[in-house]
């Protein structure tokens, strides 16, 4: 059967920063109900996608920290290093289906009521959780040592992508997730909106310095307008890698996510 050309430009390579993509189908990032809990079948099911076709397929949100646990639900983890073999059986998994593999990294913040973890949740204020199922748990409103903390925590989450063997980093910031909430105007505080733009930046900044990379690390940053724009760092945060990665920001546009 002959293809109609119009759509011809839909299997034309396309550049993301340093990757080049086989086509234009992109599995964006979505939950599927396996998570941590089955990662085995995760990995098939990515896989099945990444042969149907598809020239990027990405994870759902994972959680980075002990802190950003939404149970009941189910999604995948990248908490410590343990968590990693469970992230390379996927990101496997796609490669040989013939896709770049994508991660979308996530703390849920003031989202997550920690229901397993027992963490003392973070938020822009002592506010209660905005959990799916209104639990009665509150939120403290996050120090500067948190911020630092979260910074951090980002940072170890985008080197255990990569040691995973991911192409593609999300650092994610809809909903009310960590940090990025301060966007959203959910908060009276005075500081969380001067703190909103130093936050996210620094969280991808950490992101960019993480050691032991040579690859340019692109960010697509669509934080104010649906404009995109790819930065490369410049040499001294050159990254060193086996293969070339992208960073991307994912930000509520006009304040909604």
């Amino acid at each position: 059967m002959t293809r109609d050309s119009r759509y011809d430009v839909l299997f034309e390579p396309v550049r993301i920063g340093p990757l080049t993509t086989k086509n234009r189908f992109f599995q964006v990032p979505h939950c599927n109900g396996m998570g941590y809990r089955d990662p085995s079948a995760q990995a098939a099911m990515r896989r099945a996608k990444a042969e149907g076709g598809w020239g990027v397929v990405c994870t759902e949100q994972v959680e980075i920290h002990p802190t950003s646990d939404i149970t009941p639900f189910i999604e995948l983890r990248i908490w410590d290093d343990q968590d990693i073999p469970a992230l390379a059986r996927i990101a496997d998994a796609i490669h040989e289906g013939g896709a770049l593999a994508g991660i979308e990294l996530a703390h849920n913040g003031a989202n997550a009521p920690n229901l397993y973890s027992r963490e003392t949740p973070l938020g822009p204020g002592h506010l209660p959780v905005a959990s799916f199922f209104n639990d009665p748990v509150q939120a403290r409103a996050m120090s500067k040592s948190d911020i630092a903390d979260l910074r951090r925590w980002h940072r170890n989450a985008v080197r255990r992508s990569l040691q995973a063997g991911y192409d593609i980093v999300y650092v994610y910031a809809g909903h009310a997730l960590g940090g990025l909430h301060y966007f959203r105007g959910t908060t009276s505080e005075p500081t969380s909106t001067e703190a909103a733009p130093r936050i996210a930046c620094a969280c991808c900044a950490k992101s960019w310095r993480t050691p032991r990379r040579r690859s340019p690390a692109p960010a697509r940053l669509p934080a104010a307008s649906p404009s995109t724009n790819w930065w490369v760092p410049p040499a001294s945060l050159a990254p060193r890698s086996r293969r070339p990665w992208a960073l991307s920001a994912r930000f509520p546009i006009s304040g909604t996510s």
